[in-house]
């Protein structure tokens, strides 16, 4: 997916995955590298579709999500998907 290039001016970006059974928030984690050693956002969420709206640089974004259960148990991280802010 290529975004426009944000400047000054925010555009959202949606994120969205399928529902996990049990699963009572997800965990999203935003990355500019595949392996997700710099994490550039972060945030716990009840739905399951995040917009982004922090300003980005130009170049590709990775972001990854896990359901966390009521017991606070996590699932494993889903594979990474991946944008680009042109």
């Amino acid at each position: 997916i290529m975004v426009p290039s944000q400047g000054t001016m925010i555009t959202p970006i949606a994120c969205s995955w399928k529902d996990s059974k049990g699963a009572t928030s997800y965990e999203f984690q935003l990355s500019p590298d595949r392996d997700f050693k710099k994490v550039e956002h972060q945030t716990v969420i009840s739905a399951t579709k995040y917009i982004i709206t922090i300003p980005l640089s130009m170049g590709q974004f990775y972001w990854r999500v896990r359901a966390v259960s009521a017991d606070e148990s996590k699932s494993a991280w889903s594979k990474p998907r991946t944008f680009t802010v042109n």
